[in-house]
């Protein structure tokens, strides 16, 4: 069921995306691209606490993670997330 939400959210989000008229499209492309990395950190955190003493999780359905490699993915996605801010903040800067 969350898996389908994000997809939803995802579809409607680009579908949005496409249809402004403003023309900023890679700046709202990249906010979209750092509100899922959050997103995808919170559930990968949520995850990773509430597995307690299992060794491995499924994780929204799709494929199976382990405790040890949890917070190398969360460093990784955060690094996706402060490179999208950044880019967030550049095409604005650049459209002025």
């Amino acid at each position: 069921m969350l898996l389908a939400l994000l997809i939803f959210c995802i579809l409607f989000s680009i579908l949005f995306i496409v249809k402004s008229e403003d023309g900023r499209y890679l700046s709202k492309l990249s906010l979209l691209v750092f509100a899922l990395s959050i997103v995808i950190n919170i559930l990968l955190i949520n995850d990773a606490v509430f597995i307690g003493t299992q060794n491995d999780t499924e994780f929204l359905y799709l494929f199976e993670i382990h405790l040890n490699d949890v917070f190398t993915y969360v460093r990784a996605i955060t690094y996706v997330s402060i490179i999208s801010l950044v880019c967030y903040f550049g095409f604005h800067a650049a459209n002025k």
